[in-house]
């Protein structure tokens, strides 16, 4: 009996394409279904030539549990083997990947590639890699590129009408392919069929509707389909250890698209993963995500719900979504069946009107009760009627008063949505704009004052400046999280973070050290004890929730008056403006700006001339500066700066040649009421920059307002100390001689450098 499955293993992996790298009989005998190592196949024409471990076994292959694959996988040596086949005679096979749970399986070992595909699904062969999906995608937009000159939308629209076509197709017809009858056409008939064909597939894709054409004349349409042929999405994604391929690609290719041509902005998948791990979505939930875009959170929560359970099935948990934009449904629609969710439910609208009754109307499936999960990244930018809040609120009222409709920003209405949109107990996942949690206007502070009797917040997890800069946005954020549950919430805790480092740089790139599982171990393990905790109850009191706020709220960055008096008790600031009806157009004003001074010294390096007429076109420069100033730097960037000293950007002393010249409002302007030195040395101390940065607020601007000065302060025993200040200013005065040292050497060495160069 073995000889004849070893034959026929040789006869089919001969008409495949494969390589028998060892042939021995029973290597390995196992009494757990008498596993038997029968053969070893590896894949011709791959960069990797992944290898394929065939083992015989006495039982029927639908019988084969995770116990069986395990025991497999442990008898290979070899780690770096792709697959598991298993067979019982020879002709039916039953193949899974070595990575991953071991419980996804295809039904076939994967075939070579063949010129022209093949006419069934047994007859492709999976990506093994992203290096082959990107070459593949390569050579099709290098294709389309030079014969048809397309934009980079209309390249986009093409890849997807082929992708929709040839995944509808392997789902639909896996025993007769009809790509395949498509590459024996030419002509006119090809290029009807083929759109007709995609028209279908859209249509069952909940698609139909949508106006996207594919821009290929019909040879170039049959090279294309060529190149596609002989691959499968379907047994990609199935195998499951591949799905990261197609996510990592298909993020790419969309991102970089909608970004460019659209305006739209994706959510890096660090980021996703990490909002779905501290959610813990389950196979049970339903989760929405009102601004889908290409998937991401929905099938990063899939997966995550997937594999935490050990699941093969692609139907749950429930995926929901929405989008404003035609494209990207059909992306979500289609990113969802590459990663093996074939019963995706997705929609087209303002997510803001959505009424779960209509669309229970349309989809049985939608939950009236609500959503029992709902995560996303919903819009920063732009602003929306005050009509979608349930509440009044200050800004409404002053509005009213002014007699004009009340606008607010567009995050606000839909963080309420998301509200609304859950179910009783059900939890949320937000990427929101800081602003959300630190704004001083009416309207975010309605916002939290409105969700604080509302829900219950669970953890706020602050995210590096940088995070978004390479999908081209430039809004600090914060994922937060809640749970749609009424008070009273007694004993509530809030998990409260900030991440310094989620795994790649402000370019996208992979960097190591991310501090993503860390944080995730905390919150899991509810490590109460640890710095990162915070009764809810004191929260919801707070002025202000963004955690670098909280982490120094609660590391005591607070101060009483027995022991510390105001920053403002020995300064003041000066409030001192140039309008535009004092600027002469005719005369020339001399201005410097923030980067013209010294960072380490605050000297002013250099200075600028500018003609009154053109003064106004330089918005920032407002202040005239005076003998005796001191400049205090008030954006946040300023004051974290990398200096010498490591304490940020210095503040400035504005001497008699500066006297009268214009400078930028990034400036404070202060008057002190001490030594001006004195002064200088505090406001350039770790100590007092602390206090300045943990009162910065915003999410595209980081500024340090005037009145946050009145709540900074500074140690009273420094100041009624004065035989410290007198060390203080000796020490300042021999730095001084020590920097002007250090100057006249460096300008000696540049002349010596002068001479040998003339």
């Amino acid at each position: 009996m073995s000889k004849d499955i070893l034959a026929a293993v040789h006869s089919y992996a001969s008409r495949k394409g494969y390589v028998v790298l060892d042939s021995q009989l029973s290597l390995f005998e196992q009494s757990l279904a008498n596993l038997s190592l029968l053969a070893e196949l590896a894949l011709p024409d791959s960069p990797h030539k992944p290898a394929i471990k065939v083992f015989r076994t006495p039982l029927a292959l639908d019988r084969l549990t995770a116990e069986h694959f395990q025991m497999a996988r442990s008898l290979i040596h070899d780690k770096s083997v792709s697959f598991i086949a298993f067979t019982n005679n020879g002709t039916e096979y039953r193949t899974i990947a070595t990575i991953g749970s071991g419980t996804g399986s295809i039904g076939f070992i994967p075939s070579a590639p063949k010129n022209g595909g093949g006419s069934s699904l047994d007859d492709l062969r999976p990506f093994l890699s992203i290096y082959e999906l990107r070459l593949l995608v390569s050579r099709l937009s290098d294709s389309i590129f030079a014969t048809q000159g397309h934009d980079r939308l209309k390249l986009f629209d093409t890849i997807l009408m082929l992708l929709a076509a040839k995944i509808y197709d392997e789902i639909e017809n896996p025993r007769d392919l009809y790509l395949s009858q498509c590459l024996r056409k030419r002509g006119q008939d090809l290029q009807d069929d083929f759109q007709s064909f995609c028209q279908t597939a859209l249509e069952n894709m909940g698609c139909g509707s949508f106006d996207i054409k594919l821009y290929l004349d019909p040879d170039t349409l049959l090279a294309s389909l060529e190149l596609v042929a002989p691959y499968s999405f379907r047994l990609t994604a199935e195998i499951g250890a591949q799905t990261e391929i197609l996510a990592t690609f298909y993020q790419e290719i969309v991102s970089s698209t909608f970004r460019g041509s659209l305006g739209a902005y994706f959510t890096p998948k660090p980021i996703a993963d990490l909002a779905v791990e501290i959610s813990s979505p389950s196979p049970d939930d339903d989760i929405l995500d009102m601004t889908c875009g290409s998937g991401t959170f929905l099938l990063s929560a899939f997966t995550y719900a997937q594999n935490r359970n050990n699941l093969i099935s692609s139907d749950k948990p429930r995926l929901f979504g929405c989008d404003i934009q035609e494209r990207m449904v059909l992306t979500t629609v289609l990113n969802s069946y590459l990663h093996g969710v074939y019963r995706p439910h997705i929609i087209s609208g303002d997510a803001l009107q959505l009424d779960l009754g209509n669309w229970n109307a349309v989809d049985s499936s939608v939950p009236v009760e609500g959503f029992s999960l709902i995560v996303g990244n919903p819009p920063f930018a732009g602003f929306e009627s005050e009509s979608y809040l349930p509440y009044n609120h200050k800004h409404k009222a002053l509005s009213a008063q002014r007699g004009t409709g009340a606008r607010v920003n567009k995050i606000i209405p839909f963080i309420v949505k998301t509200v609304q949109l859950l179910r009783p107990g059900g939890k949320a996942a937000l990427v929101i704009p800081t602003s959300v949690l630190n704004g001083e206007a009416a309207t975010f502070t309605d916002l939290r004052h409105w969700l604080s009797s509302e829900v219950k917040i669970t953890a706020i997890i602050g995210l590096p400046r940088d995070a978004f800069v390479h999908t081209d946005c430039g809004i600090e954020g914060a994922l937060l999280f809640f749970e749609r549950e009424p008070a009273p919430r007694d004993e509530a805790k809030v998990f409260f973070v900030t991440i310094a480092n989620v795994g790649y740089d402000r370019r996208g790139r992979v960097i190591p050290d991310s501090e993503i599982e860390t944080v995730v171990n905390i919150w899991t393990t509810g490590m109460e004890t640890d710095k990162h905790w915070l009764d809810l109850d004191e929260l919801y009191q707070l002025d202000r929730w963004d955690p670098t706020w909280l982490e120094g709220y609660t590391s005591g960055l607070t101060f009483n008056p027995q022991t510390h008096i105001r920053l403002t008790d020995i300064c003041k600031v000066v409030k001192r403006r140039l309008s535009r009806q004092e600027i002469q157009p005719d005369a020339i004003y001399t201005y410097f700006e923030v980067g013209d001074t010294d960072i380490d010294s605050g000297r002013i390096k250099q200075t600028h001339s500018i003609k009154g007429s053109d003064l106004p076109q330089k918005g920032r420069l407002q202040i005239p500066v005076r003998e005796g100033d001191i400049l205090l730097p008030n954006h946040r960037d300023s004051l974290i700066a990398k200096t010498a000293a490591a304490t940020g950007r210095s503040v400035v002393l504005v001497t008699s040649k500066e006297n009268g010249y214009i400078t930028s409002n990034r400036f404070t302007v202060l008057k002190p009421l001490i030594h001006p030195n004195i002064l200088m040395f505090l406001l350039n101390s770790s100590f007092v920059r602390q206090q300045l940065v943990l009162y910065a607020r915003g999410s595209a601007s980081f500024d340090v307002r005037d009145k946050v000065l009145d709540q900074i302060w500074i140690p009273r025993k420094f100041i009624e100390d004065k035989v410290l200040q007198s060390k203080i200013l000796e020490a300042l005065k021999n730095k001084e001689q020590i920097q002007r040292q250090l100057d006249e050497t460096e300008s000696y060495l540049n002349q010596l450098m002068e001479a040998l160069n003339s």
